[in-house]
């Protein structure tokens, strides 16, 4: 009820990827309120206590938001119920399909487990800062790591391959993408987006962490597709 006195009439929930936690979505939380919608946002405990958030069946309008590998963390039975699906920089599968690009990730991808294993705070900012490029990015290390949490999902990208079957009971999705991500390529990205049919948005000057370095950016291009959305309510 209270979110009804708040008078939302959608709300969102927000899954992040690997080495990111429900911290990194805090920043939307004011612009959605804004546009009179709720948020409740995934962790998958990394770095914090798991929350695993849910639909209010009050809400008018379903979203979510996803982050990279935060697509496959999100449930299908959850985005099955979905009205509008985001996704922000990420894929189907990891690898890229052509043979001499897909050799060069897996022998990338088996390096940085390698080096996990021996100096995973180190793996992780070196991942942190490579996926924020081309924009700075500084963060104290979090008190608390679920190390082998993120060594296991970290080996799980080598072979992930998303379910689309999910995907294709959402009315609308859209795409975005940052022109410079050096983690997961444009390339992977356009090629989700025509796998779902969507409209695929490229950002200049932004990287992997694109929800989170580029947010007005990202904001911009969401907020006419929000306003039409709720218009057909």
């Amino acid at each position: 009820m209270d979110r009804l006195q708040n008078n939302f009439w959608a709300e969102v929930l927000a899954y992040h990827g690997w080495g990111y936690g429900a911290a990194d979505w805090q920043d939307w939380r004011f612009w959605l309120q804004q546009q009179q919608i709720s948020l409740k946002i995934f962790d998958r405990s990394y770095f914090d206590q798991p929350m695993q958030p849910a639909f209010d069946s009050s809400a008018s309008a379903k979203l979510i938001f996803v982050h990279s590998y935060g697509l496959h963390l999100c449930p299908a039975n959850v985005l099955k119920k979905a009205d509008l699906l985001v996704v922000f920089s990420s894929f189907r599968e990891f690898h890229p399909e052509r043979p001499s690009l897909r050799k060069r990730s897996q022998q990338i991808l088996q390096q940085m487990q390698l080096q996990f294993a021996e100096q995973p705070q180190i793996v992780w900012q070196n991942f942190r800062v490579k996926s924020a490029q081309p924009a700075d990015w500084s963060e104290p290390t979090p008190e608390s790591v679920d190390l082998l949490l993120l060594a296991q999902d970290l080996h799980q990208l080598e072979s992930c391959l998303l379910d689309l079957s999910p995907l294709q009971k959402i009315s609308r999705i859209v795409v975005l993408h940052g022109a410079e991500d050096r983690i997961v390529s444009v390339a992977i990205g356009k090629a989700l987006a025509a796998e779902l049919a969507a409209p695929y948005f490229e950002i200049a000057d932004a990287g992997h962490a694109l929800p989170f370095t580029q947010m007005a950016a990202c904001q911009a291009i969401l907020q006419p597709i929000l306003e039409e959305l709720r218009h057909e309510l």
